[in-house]
C-alpha cells in the first residue's frame, strides 16, 4: 500500500472537549486540573540522548509500546522510514528501516522479543535492528482464503489491524473486498486460524436487517464470533488484546471476542442520544468524566475516512481506549481539557505550531471504556497506545516551511498517567 500522507490534513496536538454530536473548543474555566502530559520521545533539539531531548524530524507513521513502557515510534523523514525507540532508561535509539518503503500503519504492536508488527494494508514485521519482512503480501493475492490453516496459503485483500497477545499469538484484522467481509485471524508461527467473521453467502444482504450483520454490531448472548457478517468497508478491522480477550472494531461498534468463541458487545450504538452532550459554556465536564453507557454509544467516523481510528486495550485487564472522529474543529489553549506539565522551549513550540493549524480531518478524539461506561479523555492526536500505567499520545507538527515536505515536520510522543478505573 503506498504512503497516503494527506499534506493538507494535519493531526495536531489540539485538546478538545467531546460531545455525542460534535467537538467543542474549551474556553473556560481554568479551575479544573489539566491532564499532565509529559514528553517522552521527541520534542527536543539534540540528535541523541534522552528521549524527550531528541529532535524527531518527519511525519508520523505508527506507534506502539510494550508492557515495560518501551515506546516504538515510526516516522517518515522524506527519504526513508525511521523507527525511534525509547527504552525504560529514557534513552532514545534511531533505527533506519531496511526493506520497507514509506508506509502509514493502521495499527502497530510489539512482540515479546521486541519486534514490531505493522498493519499497513500488508502485514510487516520489523525487527529491533530495523530489518523489515513482509509477512502477509496482499499484492500477490488472488482468491481470498479466509479459512486457510497454513500462513503460506493465506490470501486476503487488506490487513486492517494487528495486536499481539501475551503468549505471542498475532491477531490481525483483515478484509476481503470482493465479498465485502471483515475477519479476525490468529497467527502462530506458520499456522493461521479464523477467529471471527465469515463470508457472505450468495446474494445475502449486507444491510443491518440481516441478523448476521446486526449481531456483528450488537451481538446477543451466545453469538458465535464466526457466525457474524461484518461488512463495513472503511471503519471496521482494528483489533486489540488484553490478557486472553480480543477486541474487534466492527464499524461503529466494538465487540469482545470471548475465550469460548462468542461475542459480547462493548460499544454497541444502541442509543447514542443517551450519551451526555457537553455544552462548552454551561457544562464543561472534565477528562475521564462518565458521559454514558458504552453500549449506548457509537464510534464516530473520522472526517474524510482517511483512517480507521485507534483501538488499544491496557494490559492486565485494564480499560479499553479508542480514538475516533469526527475530528477536532479547532485548537484549545485553556479549559479543563488542556494539557498541563512542564515544557522546554522546543516542546512548547511543537504544541503551539500544532495548535495553530486548523485542518481537522485526522485529529482524533480519545475515549476510554471502563466499568461499562464511556468517557472523553482528550483530543487532537495522531495515534494512541497504552501500557499498564500510561496512555501514550503521538502528535506531529509542521514546525517550519511548506507542509508538503516531511522534513518540515516534527513528531513526538507524550504520555498521561491513567487514573484508577
Amino acid at each position: 500500500m503506498p504512503h497516503k500522507r494527506r499534506w493538507a490534513v494535519v493531526a495536531a496536538a489540539t485538546v478538545a472537549l467531546v460531545g455525542a454530536s460534535g467537538i467543542y473548543l474549551t474556553t473556560r474555566p481554568q479551575d479544573a486540573d489539566p491532564l499532565s502530559a509529559e514528553f517522552v520521545l521527541g520534542g527536543g533539539t539534540a540528535t541523541s540522548g534522552a528521549g524527550s531531548r531528541v529532535e524527531i524530524k518527519g511525519t508520523f507513521s505508527a506507534l506502539a509500546v510494550d508492557r515495560h513502557d518501551r515506546v516504538s515510534l515510526f516516522t517518515y523523514d522524506g527519504e526513508r522510514t525511521i523507527m525511534w525507540q525509547q527504552a525504560k532508561s529514557g534513552q532514545a535509539k534511531r533505527v533506519p528501516i531496511r526493506g520497507m518503503g514509506p508506509e502509514d500503519a493502521e495499527q502497530a504492536a510489539v512482540t515479546p522479543d521486541g519486534s514490531v508488527y505493522l498493519a499497513t494494508g500488508d502485514l510487516w514485521k520489523v525487527r529491533s535492528d530495523g530489518r523489515a519482512e513482509k509477512i502477509v503480501d496482499t499484492s500477490k493475492c488472488g482468491k481470498s482464503t479466509p479459512r486457510a490453516t497454513k500462513l503460506a496459503d493465506f490470501c486476503m485483500d487488506e490487513v486492517t489491524g494487528v495486536a499481539v497477545a501475551d503468549d505471542g499469538t498475532i491477531y490481525i484484522g483483515d478484509r476481503d473486498r470482493y465479498s465485502a467481509a471483515n475477519f479476525v485471524h490468529a497467527i502462530q508461527h506458520d499456522r493461521i486460524s479464523l477467529v471471527a467473521g465469515r463470508e457472505a453467502i450468495g446474494s445475502e444482504s449486507r444491510r443491518p436487517d440481516n441478523p448476521a450483520v446486526r449481531r456483528g454490531y450488537d451481538p446477543t448472548k451466545g453469538t458465535k464470533a464466526t457466525d457474524v457478517l461484518v461488512t463495513d468497508p472503511l471503519d471496521a478491522g482494528l483489533v486489540a488484546t488484553s490478557d486472553k480477550d480480543v477486541y474487534w472494531k466492527t464499524g461503529p461498534s466494538i465487540v469482545r471476542i470471548n475465550q469460548d468463541g462468542t461475542l459480547s458487545p462493548i460499544v454497541a450504538g444502541r442509543d447514542p442520544k443517551k450519551i451526555s452532550d457537553y455544552d462548552p459554556y454551561e457544562d464543561l465536564g472534565k477528562p475521564f468524566t462518565t458521559t454514558g453507557r458504552a453500549v449506548d454509544s457509537a464510534v464516530e467516523t473520522l472526517a474524510g475516512r482517511s483512517h480507521r481510528g485507534d483501538l488499544v486495550a491496557a494490559p492486565g485487564g485494564g480499560p479499553l481506549y479508542y480514538a475516533a472522529g469526527p475530528g477536532v474543529s479547532g485548537p484549545a489553549h485553556d479549559g479543563p481539557f488542556r494539557w498541563g506539565g512542564d515544557r522546554s522551549t522546543s516542546q512548547q513550540q511543537i504544541l503551539d505550531k500544532a495548535q495553530a493549524n486548523t485542518e481537522a480531518e485526522e485529529r482524533k478524539v480519545v475515549y476510554r471504556v471502563a466499568g461499562g461506561n464511556v468517557t472523553a479523555v482528550t483530543g487532537g492526536v495522531n495515534a494512541i497506545t497504552a501500557s499498564r500505567s500510561y496512555l501514550y499520545l503521538a502528535i506531529e507538527s509542521n514546525v517550519t516551511g511548506p507542509v508538503d515536505s516531511a522534513k518540515n515536520w516534527q513528531t513526538a510522543v507524550l504520555r498521561i498517567h491513567m487514573p484508577e478505573q
